[in-house]
């Protein structure tokens, strides 16, 4: 019936996905996201999300960097854009910008 609820697995949004992937970032490990081509010649093609290997009083958890693209890759020319708290923030960030996933 209609008014039962179902019972199983809650399916997570695309937002929680990326929440989780950047909250399981270790030191050292990076997340990559592509934006789609309308940000390529301002911020770059590529989102690069890492843990804040410098830990400092006004040192954040998490910096986002941005990277260009070429032949649809990373170059590796990353440039600081910010540092943040909480993935929730990023993740919005990143669907409001539709970026998604690079392998």
């Amino acid at each position: 019936m209609f008014w039962k609820k179902k019972t199983g697995e809650k399916k997570l949004s695309p937002k929680d996905i990326i929440i989780n992937q950047i909250d399981a970032l270790t030191e050292g490990q990076s997340a990559v996201y592509k934006l789609p081509e309308i940000y390529w010649t301002g911020l770059g093609g590529f989102i690069v999300i890492e843990r804040n290997s410098q830990k400092g009083e006004k040192s954040k958890p998490f910096v986002a960097f941005t990277d260009e693209i070429k032949d649809g890759a990373p170059v590796g020319k990353k440039k600081r854009l910010w540092e943040f708290n909480y993935a929730r923030e990023m993740a919005s960030w990143i669907i409001e910008r539709g970026g998604v996933l690079y392998p």
